[in-house]
C-alpha cells in the first residue's frame, strides 16, 4: 500500500515551507523556478507518496557519493 502524505505532513518530510510547496504547483516546471516534487490531487485534496518524496530528495543531492 502507498502512503501518502497531506501537504503539512510532506513540508515537515521534507522541512520546506507550504508556500514553496503551492508555489511549485502553481507554476508547474517552469524554466527559472524551483522544481517540486510530484503530488496527487483529487478535487481539493493534495498529498504526497513518500516514494516519490524521497526520489525527489536523490534527484536533487549535490556533492558526495551517491
Amino acid at each position: 500500500m502507498t502512503k501518502l502524505l497531506t501537504e503539512r505532513a510532506a513540508c515537515e518530510y521534507l522541512s520546506v515551507s507550504r508556500p514553496f510547496l503551492a508555489k511549485g504547483r502553481a507554476e508547474g516546471q517552469r524554466a527559472g523556478h524551483a522544481v517540486t516534487p510530484p503530488f496527487i490531487k483529487a478535487g481539493r485534496m493534495i498529498r504526497y507518496e513518500i516514494q516519490a518524496l524521497d526520489a525527489w530528495i536523490e534527484e536533487h543531492r549535490k556533492g558526495g557519493a551517491n
